[in-house]
């Protein structure tokens, strides 16, 4: 995987605060990672991760936020130097980010810059365009190869395939793409750009790994999505999934990990180690599922919601709120198995008893 700097020069064109300009004559270039950070092992270019002249940026303009991913994954190696904030949620922000213990020892020299008078929603999404057209142009320049032609399989560049790892017939790998030791990808997968595979992973056929998340402005123009996905040792993932890429930063798959046929896990979502994702499950983008978790067949789970670890999702339950760890969950709105059951056979005696009282 590679994560993607731009001029600060592009930047510096869509802010208008001479606080923030000020600031930006430092750097050179610049990055966007959502607020939580990201861990520079799975990106090739750590050179420009460490370089001190570029800026690692967040763009904060909603609530939903989730600092303590340290709790789903591991100790991040890189946070934002500089948080733009919307001056809407400014308070609660700052607030909400001094909380988190893991940012308490390390938001010490960094900068939150509120803008007021700003739309902030907007910037980001014209940065996200930028980066996304530079990226374009970027491959255009390179005359992407089909190795190993005579096998069926293309591959584009900058891409690593480990040892003793197996890619079938008819499947396409993007640019920017890890693929680890000991893996089997199945005839018909697609791996688009950005994407790092762990070892020991298994991909059966027709499943499609990093196409864009579902993203539209309420003018129905398109976000562009400029992130990647990190699926980590000795995950399986069945055939006809769908597991998006990232806004910014990635969408997750911890180890050990197994999802069944034709399971759709939307942008920028984190599941956790040793769950277990059943068919026909959907999960909306931003969505944390804790470790250890069991989403039975059919369910489906809001965007920005979080399952607790060891928590089970009975078959057809829609998760419309957190749920906490270690219980079992069925219905909607998701209620504990037992209650939801309890709750079913007072409403069919409350139907038997009308239906009596009406012959």
């Amino acid at each position: 995987m590679k994560l993607h700097f731009l001029d600060i020069k592009i930047l510096k064109e869509y802010i208008y605060s001479k606080e923030v300009i000020d600031l930006l004559d430092f750097f050179e270039k610049f990055t966007i990672i959502p607020p939580e950070g990201i861990n520079s092992n799975y990106y090739s270019n750590k050179n420009e991760l460490f370089n001190p002249k570029n800026l690692i940026l967040s763009i904060i303009f909603k609530k939903r936020v989730f600092l303590e991913d340290n709790e789903l994954l591991e100790l991040n190696d890189i946070i934002p130097n500089l948080f733009i904030v919307s001056n809407e949620i400014s308070n609660w922000f700052a607030s909400r980010i001094f909380e988190i213990n893991l940012f308490k020892q390390k938001i010490n020299n960094n900068q939150i810059i509120t803008l007021s008078n700003f739309n902030v929603e907007n910037l980001f999404f014209k940065l996200l365009e930028a980066f996304y057209r530079d990226i374009q142009n970027e491959f255009k320049q390179k005359e992407s190869r089909n190795i190993l032609g005579n096998k069926g399989y293309f591959v584009g560049s900058n891409v690593v395939i480990g040892d003793n790892s197996k890619v079938y017939p008819f499947v396409y790998i993007g640019n920017n793409v890890y693929i680890g030791n000991n893996v089997k990808i199945y005839s018909n997968v697609s791996i688009y750009d950005d994407v790092y595979i762990g070892d020991n992973v298994i991909i059966h056929s027709n499943t499609t790994i990093g196409a864009d998340g579902f993203g539209y402005t309420d003018n129905l123009e398109k976000i562009y999505q400029i992130g990647g996905v990190v699926i980590k040792d000795n995950v399986e993932i069945g055939a006809n999934v769908s597991i998006d890429r990232a806004t910014i930063g990635y969408t997750f798959i911890a180890e050990n990990t197994k999802i069944d046929n034709q399971v759709q896990i939307g942008h920028n979502v984190k599941v956790g180690k040793n769950c277990r994702i059943v068919s026909k499950v959907g999960i909306a983008g931003s969505a944390r599922i804790y470790d250890n978790c069991i989403l039975a067949a059919m369910s489906g789970i809001k965007d920005g919601i979080k399952i607790g670890p060891n928590t089970i999702l009975a078959g057809n339950t829609l998760a419309t709120k957190n749920l906490e760890p270690n219980k079992i969950y069925a219905g909607y709105p998701p209620k504990e198995f037992s209650k939801h059951f309890k709750d079913l056979a007072i409403i069919q005696k409350i139907i038997d008893s009308y239906k009596k009282n009406e012959k």
